[in-house]
């Protein structure tokens, strides 16, 4: 099998895809500087729902 049969051709100019690499690598840094202050869980998550959901053995 031909690798190129099993990818398509990126058909993204330079300048969209500089634009998008920007836009995700901005995103990514403010998400991982607010993320210190962000909730493990919901704040609607209680402790018997939390077991309830994830308190059995592993397979």
């Amino acid at each position: 099998m031909k690798s190129d049969s099993l990818m398509r051709s990126l058909t993204l100019s330079f300048a969209p895809f500089r634009a998008l690499s920007y836009n995700l690598s901005d995103f990514a840094a403010e998400f991982l500087e607010k993320l210190p202050q962000l909730p493990s869980y919901a704040p609607e998550a209680h402790g018997h729902q939390t077991k309830r959901l994830f308190g059995w053995d592993i397979p």
